[in-house]
């Protein structure tokens, strides 16, 4: 049995897939993720295809009828296709069909509405304990790992727009009277959707119970999570792993600023939960990073894995989900090649960032291609070579999420509210040079702070006098650059001053373009508008900050002290720098020598291409 430690390398399917998994078997996958689903997806199909293992008992009480039989058989069918894989198992505590009826309402639409109601938790953590109970007892000799999934698309998302309910009333007057308030009714639909800064920032005076009541709905979830967590750990065995899908701040922007899975700092204090999962998103395509959606060394610091779901469309997948529904996304990988070097990239990132992950066929598929298979083959090979060696990191530029500041944004705001996190993480991914995410209450345990020369903080609205010392401890230093976008420390807390912004940056609000000052050594980089802050831009900014750019092309590059890649959309021939001297350089897919004794080398990338060196 594994420890709840453990790197996995694993493979994902929401059908059953049996040569599917036969093959991934035979290729070296140590586990494989399940899903025994009572519930439907967005386009009304079910997840899982094996019948639903808690059912209406026709008595109208919202305890129904656990039939644990489908789960058997699903377990046993992947025991007969994947006899050397253990199991992440993901537990389904969305409300089924029958009991939206019951409650009047479901978690996969409207968990905010219905994740503080009393008897619900009551009835879905017995039927959790139940089906835990008996997984453990009938199949725990396999099973690694439980996955909690709750709310929309099972990532724990509340679309309820944050209406009101019972349940969500009497929390909201606890939070109140917690803080010494008077109980309040919940702010309105209007009060909800007002913003008073340009048409894009709450303003504490005037939407400060706005405001107030969007980081309780977001802790709702957490709380929530947090719930789950310790009910299940009183039936699992203490060496099996918890986890769940959060923690997607890089995507915060519009509706997904209300969705309630942007902050993990409280989550990560939980000690149940042993991994959080993040998808790719929308960072899948050739030439851009991939990566994470999340603080991936914030949840390293808090001794929690980030695995990763590898979950991009590849060119060959299944979009047939049933006679009359085909799903309407495009491919993120559209040749062969592109899946190819798609691959590479997710596998290099995921050996240099020190993360498990799996890959996910959804419906089938995905990964069918003999050139395809032969790659994760030899994927897999590597993963379990290099994935415990000790490294060192070596990233001298870090990105720092201010999770309180992701509320002062208007969720109705579709196109401003992408500058922060999600074109922000755009243009680092291309300035070819590493990088590392914390959130910014991270600050006091850093480690190693002095290699980060680029500080980002494109979000940072709100800056109380409690965070203005910190950043002025740990960020305004000499010798290293901030680097703010827009409004940065408009908000104290109490009031909107766009003074601030001077104060902060050496630059009024709204400068357009670049605009860089000098303060005790300290070097403040204020962009005006989003799109200012392009590749080309930060790239000569990290520059002219000390980061040693690895390549002269505005491409990822991901490294650490054994570690190199460099993914391309555009191949040919380019150099690569390195920080140090290196006695050999090795490309690993390929196994071939590339050059010894060098500080710089030349390597000719295929179009497109993704190579993974040691160093």
């Amino acid at each position: 049995m594994k420890d709840r430690k453990h790197m996995y390398f694993a493979y994902r399917s929401f059908w059953p897939e049996p040569e599917a998994h036969q093959r991934f078997d035979a290729l070296g996958t140590d586990t494989v993720c399940f899903f025994a689903a009572n519930t439907t997806n967005s386009l009304g199909e079910p997840y899982c295809l094996y019948p639903p293992t808690w059912v209406a008992d026709g008595t109208y009480q919202p305890a129904g009828v656990y039939d644990f039989a489908p789960a058997d058989q699903q377990i046993n069918d992947l025991k007969r296709d994947c006899p050397h894989a253990d199991f992440i198992c993901m537990v389904d505590l969305n409300t089924p069909p029958w009991l939206h009826w019951l409650f009047r309402c479901d978690t996969m639409t409207q968990l905010g509405r219905l994740c503080s109601d009393p008897e619900w938790r009551r009835v879905t953590s017995d039927y959790m304990r139940a089906f835990l109970s008996h997984t453990e007892t009938t199949h725990g000799d396999r099973i690694v790992a439980y996955v909690l999934s709750g709310g929309a698309t099972s990532e724990w998302y509340d679309h309820s727009g944050l209406a009101e309910s019972p349940s969500r009333l009497a929390a909201w007057h606890q939070e109140l009277q917690g803080a010494g308030l008077p109980p309040t009714e919940i702010p309105g639909l209007a009060a909800r959707n007002h913003v008073s800064f340009d048409h894009l920032l709450r303003d504490p005076q005037q939407d400060g119970e706005a405001l107030r009541y969007l980081r309780f709905c977001a802790r709702q979830v957490t709380d929530t999570i947090r719930f789950f967590l310790r009910e299940a750990r009183t039936v699992i065995r203490p060496q099996v792993a918890l986890g769940v899908f959060y923690a997607y701040s890089l995507l915060a922007c519009g509706e997904r600023v209300i969705l309630g899975n942007n902050e993990c700092e409280e989550l990560l204090q939980a000690p149940e939960l042993d991994f959080v999962i993040s998808p790719n998103g929308g960072f899948s395509n050739i030439g851009d990073g991939g990566g994470d959606l999340g603080p991936t060394e914030s949840v390293q610091l808090a001794g929690k894995n980030y695995l990763r779901e590898c979950d991009q469309k590849t060119h060959c997948f299944n979009r047939q989900l049933s006679k009359y529904v085909r799903g309407p996304w495009p491919a993120a990988w559209k040749t062969e090649a592109e899946t190819l070097a798609g691959i590479k990239r997710e596998l290099a990132y995921s050996l240099i960032k020190r993360c498990p992950l799996w890959w996910f066929d959804m419906w089938g598929g995905f990964y069918e291609p003999p050139a395809v298979m032969a790659l994760l083959e030899k994927s897999c090979k590597l993963y379990r070579e290099h994935i415990d060696a000790p490294v060192d990191r070596v990233a001298e530029t870090v990105l720092l999420v201010d999770t309180e500041s992701i509320y002062y944004l208007d969720q109705n705001e579709e196109q401003r509210t992408h500058w922060f996190y999600p074109d922000t993480k755009r243009a680092l991914d291309r300035i070819g040079a590493p990088w590392e995410c914390y959130c910014f209450s991270d600050l006091p345990n850093l480690p190693d702070p002095e290699r980060f020369k680029l500080w980002l903080l494109p979000g940072i609205f709100e800056l109380t006098p409690e965070k203005r010392a910190l950043l002025d401890r740990y960020v305004r230093l000499p010798g290293r650059t901030a680097v703010y976008l827009y409004a940065p420390g408009i908000s104290d807390g109490h009031t909107l001053d766009t003074e601030r912004v001077l104060e902060l940056t050496g630059t009024p609000f709204g400068t357009p373009g670049l605009t860089v000052t000098t303060t005790d050594g300290h070097r403040s980089a204020y962009f005006g508008q989003g799109p200012d802050l392009t590749p080309a831009v930060l790239k000569e900014l990290a520059a002219s900050a000390g980061v040693h750019l690895y390549s002269d092309h505005e491409q990822p590059v991901y490294a650490n002290s054994r570690l190199l890649a460099v993914h391309t959309a555009e191949g040919g021939v380019q150099q690569v720098r390195l920080p140090r001297p290196s006695p050999e350089v090795r490309e690993l897919f390929s196994d071939a020598l590339v050059a010894t004794d060098c500080t710089t080398f030349e390597y000719e990338f295929a179009t497109p291409d993704t190579a993974l060196f040691s160093w």
